[in-house]
C-alpha cells in the first residue's frame, strides 16, 4: 500500500479470483454441458452435486471439465463477468496494481494466461495447482474471491472481498471480509479504501 499525490491517495496490490470472480466459468459450464451432452441447467446451478449422479455420468462430468479447463476451443470463450474488465482497467487506471490468483495449474493455467491477454490484459497470472492461495498472496493488500472457503487461511491479506452469488451466499465467511454484489460495488469498496483505509480496517475489525 504505497501513498501517492497530495490527496493522500493509496496504491493498493490487489489479488484477483479469476472463475466466477472475472470470468463467467459457471456460464462456460452450463454452455457447454448443453452443447455436448444435451443437458440444460442454469448456470447458478452448475455444480457437481447437480450433475452427478442425476444428469451426468461421473465420466462425462470429467470430460466436461476437462473441455471448459483445458481445450482453447472452448475454455477461451469463457466470458467476462458483467462489468469485471471495466472495472479493472479502471482501477488500473487510478494507479493500482492487479494480479490473478486462481487455482488453476497446467494447461488450464495456460489458458487463463492466454484468456487474459486475448482481452489485452498484460497483468501477472498466478496459479497454484490446487495449492492455498495464501502461498502467494503476501504483499497483496486486498483479495477478491467467490470461494469463502479459500480465504481462511489467508491471514496475510488485510482486506478480503466475496462476491456474492447464489452458491455462495449461505457460507460463512472469515471475519473482517466484506461481502459486495457486483464489481460496481467492489470498485466504491476499493475507493473507499485507498482514500481512507483506517475508515475501513475499523468496518471490517
Amino acid at each position: 500500500m504505497v501513498a501517492v499525490g497530495s490527496t493522500k491517495e493509496w496504491q493498493l496490490h490487489i489479488g484477483l479470483d479469476l472463475d466466477d470472480v472475472t470470468g463467467n466459468f459457471a456460464a462456460l459450464k452450463a454452455r457447454t454441458a448443453e452443447r455436448l451432452y444435451g443437458v440444460k441447467v442454469l448456470p447458478e446451478v452448475v455444480e457437481w452435486h447437480a450433475l452427478i449422479p442425476y444428469m451426468l455420468s461421473v465420466a462425462a462430468h470429467q470430460a466436461l471439465l476437462k473441455a471448459i479447463n483445458t481445450d482453447p476451443e472452448i475454455a477461451l470463450t469463457m466470458e467476462p463477468l458483467p462489468g469485471a474488465f471495466q472495472t479493472m482497467r479502471q482501477l488500473m487506471a487510478d494507479g493500482h496494481t492487479l494480479m490473478i490468483i486462481t487455482s488453476r495449474g497446467g494447461q488450464s493455467l495456460n489458458i487463463a494466461r492466454q484468456w487474459m491477454a486475448n482481452h489485452d490484459f498484460d497483468i501477472e497470472v498466478i496459479g497454484t495447482n490446487g495449492q492455498s492461495k495464501a502461498l502467494v498472496t503476501d504483499g497483496l493488500d486486498v483479495f477478491f474471491e467467490d470461494n469463502p472457503s479459500k480465504l481462511r487461511d489467508m491471514r496475510n491479506v488485510p482486506y478480503l472481498f466475496v462476491l456474492n452469488n447464489s452458491l455462495n451466499n449461505r457460507q460463512q465467511v472469515p471475519e473482517g471480509t466484506q461481502r459486495v454484489n457486483n464489481w460496481a460495488e467492489f470498485y466504491q469498496r476499493i475507493g473507499a479504501l485507498a482514500a481512507a483505509p483506517e475508515q475501513l480496517a475499523q468496518a471490517t475489525s
